[in-house]
């Protein structure tokens, strides 16, 4: 006899539909894991990205002063707040779900000004879920443990 178990993948799967300009959507698939190893890289990675967001600051000095301290015509100072929020929004798309969905997203036709929300809104909702799950999986054993231990104080009356 063959004991047989079917199991997902630890993580939460995401669905992005972008809407085209002909009206068509395009849909774009994500997944967060969510194991031990997965959830221990992300607090390395976030640590990682403060590091990074701060040498990304100094390249971009416009950053730390943000657009409403740039004058009107000061095109370069636009041009540099823009190219780094670009890359801030870049590393924590990639780094958070994998390489390469920044330019997926961006390709969809979301850009800079849709995508900062939308990492806020993913992360906190993503993250919640993942909570959920783990909550869940917590109370089913318990809920296994506590009906071995019912089975168990049977048997020995």
């Amino acid at each position: 006899m063959v004991l047989k178990f079917k199991q997902k993948a630890d993580g939460v799967p995401v669905e992005i539909d972008v809407e085209q300009p002909d009206g068509t959507v395009k849909t774009i698939n994500l997944f967060l894991a969510t194991n031990e190893n997965n959830l221990t890289e992300i607090m390395d990675k976030a640590s990682r990205i403060q590091d990074e967001a701060k040498d990304i600051m100094k390249r971009y000095p416009a950053l730390n002063n943000g657009i409403d301290d740039i004058e009107e015509n000061d095109v370069h100072g636009l041009k540099e707040i823009i190219t780094g929020a670009t890359e801030l929004i870049r590393k924590n798309y990639d780094d958070l779900f994998g390489e390469g969905t920044f330019d997926k997203l961006s390709s969809a036709g979301l850009g800079l000004i849709k995508l900062m929300p939308l990492l806020d809104e993913l992360s906190i909702s993503v993250f919640e879920e993942a909570k959920k799950e783990a909550d869940k999986a917590n109370k089913e054993s318990d809920k296994r443990k506590a009906e071995l231990l019912m089975k168990a104080k049977k048997k020995r009356k």
